[in-house]
């Protein structure tokens, strides 16, 4: 019978290290950064703007010509970020309780060679079915599982 207590007690334990949460909380790493920008004292905005002219070289300048062709605009850059938002508040939505309902219509007819052996009335014929449900769902973040997903989409920004 000591087995059992023993069994039943590393079962109990067993489940209540699933209430634990998931990982090791974020922490946002101190990052050095100076005040403002400094360039060395003589340089022009016209030299800093064309900085690849210096090394004289044609592949170079082709490279960077294309670049300026080519390169994503401001607003592209915008719309990654409004993706990511997004992206965030969809994974975010995730605390809350979802929703649905439904609903449908169905017309159905006998045909005239039906039997009726339990002589019950049968409906006129065509007849109408109507249906509807509606439903709720709501996950409770015990293991920290949306609480995560929150943190790794703002993580992606």
């Amino acid at each position: 019978m000591k087995w059992m207590k023993a069994l039943g007690l590393l079962a109990g334990l067993g489940l209540a290290s699933g209430c634990l949460s998931v990982g090791p909380d974020y922490r946002m790493p101190d990052v050095a950064t100076p005040e403002a920008w400094q360039t060395e004292a003589g340089e022009s905005e016209e030299t800093l703007a064309r900085w690849w002219t210096v090394f004289g070289d044609p592949v170079l300048e082709e490279l960077v010509a294309g670049v300026e062709e080519n390169n994503r605009t401001l607003a592209a850059a915008v719309a990654r970020m409004e993706g990511y938002a997004a992206s965030v508040g969809m994974v975010r939505a995730d605390y809350f309780p979802t929703l649905g309902a439904g609903g449908g219509v169905t017309r159905e007819q006998l045909t005239e060679r039906v039997r009726n052996p339990t002589e019950a009335a049968l409906p006129d014929n065509p007849y109408w079915e109507y249906q509807s449900g509606f439903t709720m769902a709501w996950e409770l973040d015990l293991w920290g599982r949306v609480r995560r997903s929150v943190e790794a989409a703002r993580g992606r920004l």
